[in-house]
């Protein structure tokens, strides 16, 4: 870990393994550590979440962040305003098409 305080991020992309009203969670503790740090060092967090991430899941007990720490969401599918509610008002969610919406 001390080899990461030499170093500050234009940006950080987070994957996580699960995201509720708690916040960022994942499945490993040495993951959930790293990311803590690199966010701490981060200008720009980006948070990379499939649709069925968004659910309390007791197989990923290691918190990374809270949510409102996320500038960006990126995410699968149209955001639900029951999760909407978990992020910042100002937060950026660019509209992504999965391949088979772009082929229709």
């Amino acid at each position: 870990m001390k080899e990461i305080d030499q170093y500050e991020f234009d940006m950080a992309v987070i994957e996580t393994s699960s995201v509720n009203k708690n916040g960022v969670f994942v499945v490993n503790y040495s993951d959930a550590q790293i990311k803590r740090e690199v966010i701490q060092r981060t200008k720009t967090v980006i948070l990379l979440a499939e649709k069925y991430k968004f659910k309390a899941d007791p197989s990923s007990p290691y918190k990374v962040m809270d949510c409102d720490q996320a500038d960006i969401l990126i995410t699968d599918n149209k955001l639900k305003s029951q999760y909407r509610k978990y992020f910042r008002k100002n937060i950026k969610i660019p509209e992504v098409l999965v391949e088979e919406q772009r082929n229709r």
